[in-house]
């Protein structure tokens, strides 16, 4: 077992390292912040550039993929990276391509979720509005049936009431003979008599 960590903070044992060594590419690829990760993709992808080497840049993009995965941010697909070596782009281009990739997506991120944070407020604010226009209505039935007494003390037991219980309030108006009779069964169905 490579102890990653403890690899990467010996900095005289990774200067010895020769620049070409895979384990020390990896070592330095599991031990970066999020920010270096698309550097140091984009140098394993000019250092092993050949034909023969596609299958460790494809290792490499995977392992760097998980560790931005970990950190809730995307790498761009493969087959980016593969088009900018075909067009013999260096390591410095790669990475300022990727970099503006990976900040583009982490934006668009961040901008669909306060569209979906927006949209929920909006649908229960919505259902909110439409709660506290039956209880309103609740009331007025209620001041016309029996009295604006009994209204008024209705609306202290309605506040925060959900839709099912506002239903059940609308049948008791019509069922109950006296404000007191409705009242009394919304205290008993709150658990509050």
């Amino acid at each position: 077992m490579i102890d990653y960590p403890t690899l990467a903070g010996d900095h005289a044992l990774m200067r010895r390292l020769l620049p070409d060594n895979r384990q020390a590419a990896l070592i330095h690829l599991e031990s970066a912040s999020g920010d270096d990760v698309p550097r140091l993709l984009a140098e394993a992808f000019q250092r092993w550039r050949g034909p023969e080497s596609a299958g460790l840049r494809r290792g490499f993009h995977a392992r760097a993929g998980h560790l931005l995965r970990r950190r809730g941010l995307a790498l761009p697909p493969l087959a980016d990276y593969e088009r900018m070596l075909a067009q013999e782009k260096g390591a410095r281009e790669m990475t300022t391509l990727m970099e503006a990739r990976l900040q583009e997506w982490h934006d668009n991120a961040i901008a669909q979720g306060v569209r979906q944070g927006v949209r929920q407020g909006l649908r229960q604010g919505i259902r909110q509005g439409v709660q506290q226009g039956q209880a309103d209505l609740l009331r007025r039935l209620v001041e016309r049936r029996f009295d604006g007494e009994t209204a008024r003390r209705l609306s202290a037991l309605l506040d925060g009431a959900d839709a099912d219980r506002l239903i059940e309030v609308g049948d008791w108006i019509v069922e109950c003979g006296s404000g007191d009779e409705l009242l009394e069964r919304l205290r008993q169905a709150s658990g509050l008599a």
